[in-house]
């Protein structure tokens, strides 16, 4: 027989290690099962004290979800403003990422 897949997806898992300390970060929406207090409009959450996070897999927002949640795993006294504020920079960043900073308009006619 052919095997079935399950009808849940089982999420995708990063394990990297930040501080010498093993973290995961999940790719799935967190739930009440996975952090009491989880609202139903969060998109992630950074449980430091189980060094996990939680990043919905949505690819409009997966990104800046994880760079968010991840420095607050690895820069826990920031406040969430200061948080929201590092998250803006590096996709600001990232969003000029390599084109706009790598590439310039030096060309002999404008020198």
């Amino acid at each position: 027989g052919v095997d079935q897949l399950p009808d849940v997806m089982v999420p995708r898992v990063h394990s990297p290690i930040w501080r010498q300390e093993p973290w995961k970060i999940i790719f799935k929406k967190p739930t009440e099962d996975d952090y009491i207090g989880v609202e139903d409009d969060d998109i992630g959450l950074c449980v430091a004290e189980d060094n996990k996070i939680f990043v919905e897999p949505d690819p409009d927002c997966v990104l800046s979800t994880a760079i968010h949640e991840v420095l607050h795993a690895v820069l826990p006294q920031l406040s969430e403003d200061a948080v929201i504020d590092g998250e803006a920079a590096l996709m600001d960043l990232l969003n000029k990422f390599p084109q706009e900073l790598l590439h310039t308009n030096d060309t002999p006619e404008t020198r």
